[in-house]
């Protein structure tokens, strides 16, 4: 299948359904994993500022890749690739912030 440059090839309709819905599906399972600790108080709002922090840059990770995935299902491709590069942007910080905490879970 030839495209013009520029263009992408559309795989078709399931394909972005099947991402987006396992985009959704691992949202959901992040939030409720997080929540139920937090309900069951092996988590409290008390822990160091560098786990809160920790979490909202993680969080917001989840957030854009969910975004990433239902933004081309609706058809905003130009939309899709402007996040792209905000969760290019995302890694350092994700990167500064996931190795401290892998001494706070141990």
């Amino acid at each position: 299948m030839a495209t013009r440059a520029g263009e992408m090839p559309n795989p078709g309709k399931s394909d972005d359904r099947f991402f987006r819905n396992g985009a959704i599906a691992m949202t959901l399972v992040i939030i409720a994993g997080f929540s139920l600790n937090t309900v069951m108080g092996r988590s409290s709002f008390a822990a160091a500022t560098l786990v809160h922090a920790h979490t909202l840059v993680f969080m917001g990770w989840a957030a854009v890749c969910l975004a990433q995935n239902i933004l081309p299902t609706g058809g905003h491709i130009a939309l899709h690739r402007s996040f792209g590069w905000l969760a290019a942007a995302r890694m350092l910080p994700m990167l500064a912030l996931g190795l401290p905490c892998q001494t706070c879970a141990g």
